[in-house]
């Protein structure tokens, strides 16, 4: 959930309270109260907050699991489940051996470049705002390029299987 503009001020409020840092104890502690600006961007119903911890803890240990090859060249650790984008909002991770997985493999790829993406994008905005000088804007044009051509090599092979 996005937090409002009024929430967000809220959230500032509580970082210069704590001289200029907002730690997730401070904003927990400041929304505990029924009334409060942010209380609704919480789950309070403590047997529904348990296991929406319990399906995160999930996401993440997933997401982290890995499993090594080896070539006749190197040898590197790849993460073992993906999210399979072909689900659309209905999460689901299968294994990147998997012929599901080779049959999406450019679908997956594009899936995880676009997360890239979007971590890049912070790293751009919180590095302009710093005026620390960077190459994030050549890397996402880079990214966004070869996407566009995944998304076309995508859409031809979904057009022939039709």
């Amino acid at each position: 959930m996005r937090p409002s503009d009024e929430q967000v001020r809220e959230l500032q409020k509580i970082a210069l309270k704590g001289q200029g840092i907002l730690t997730p104890q401070a904003f927990v502690d400041a929304a505990r109260p029924e009334k409060a600006v942010l209380h609704g961007l919480f789950e309070w119903d403590d047997k529904l907050a348990g296991e929406q911890y319990r399906l995160g803890q999930a996401r993440a240990i997933i997401s982290w699991v890995e499993v090594r090859t080896k070539t006749t060249t190197i040898q590197q650790e790849v993460y073992s489940y993906v999210r399979d984008p072909s689900l659309g909002r209905t999460q689901g991770y299968i294994d990147i051996r998997s012929q599901r997985a080779e049959d999406n493999r450019l679908a997956i790829s594009a899936y995880y470049v676009s997360l890239a993406e979007g971590m890049l994008r912070r790293a751009l905005t919180i590095a302009d705002e710093l005026q620390v000088s960077h190459p994030f804007r050549e890397c996402l044009d880079r990214m966004g390029a070869w996407r566009a051509e995944a998304q076309v090599d995508i859409d031809e092979t979904d057009g022939n299987a039709a």
